[in-house]
């Protein structure tokens, strides 16, 4: 089992207290950060037939604060692009091995948000998306790719 995380002192101390473990210091916010990794990991373990994703972030914001968009593109960058780009470093090298290979993104609550159909009024609060959701047809069309390959 190979982990990944930013903080590199814990990922070894973890590392140390379990037998057969290995680590890769990994922040899916950074691209080359997710280059980095992909390369260190299937250089280092070239039958490695599964990825799990757990990274994800859920900031407070202040929608009323000028500044908030730098949390929302933080959030944005970690949570969707990192996913996303590291789909698209491991995808092609999974999908080469032989057997079944498997990528697990899992998510949090944060995704709920998307699929609740909202979007926020002036006021900064929630209502109801006249237009539906655009993160379902985002999930939709990566659905319809993946089913394609």
């Amino acid at each position: 089992m190979i982990i990944a995380g930013r903080r590199e002192q814990l990922l070894a101390e973890i590392t140390a207290e379990h037998e057969g473990m290995d680590f890769v210091v990994l922040d899916v916010g950074e691209p080359d950060s997710i280059r980095r990794c992909f390369a260190t990991v299937t250089a280092k373990y070239p039958q490695l037939n599964v990825v799990i994703n757990n990274a994800g972030i859920m900031l407070a914001e202040d929608l009323t604060d000028p500044g908030h968009l730098s949390v929302a593109e933080e959030t944005v960058t970690t949570n969707l692009l990192g996913p996303i780009r590291l789909l698209a470093e491991f995808v092609p090298f999974l999908t080469a091995q032989p057997g079944d290979a498997t990528i697990i993104n899992v998510s949090s609550g944060l995704a709920g948000v998307c699929g609740s159909h909202r979007t926020v009024t002036q006021e900064g609060r929630m209502s109801p998306d006249e237009e539906g959701s655009k993160c379902r047809n985002i999930a939709s069309s990566l659905r319809s790719t993946a089913k394609k390959r």
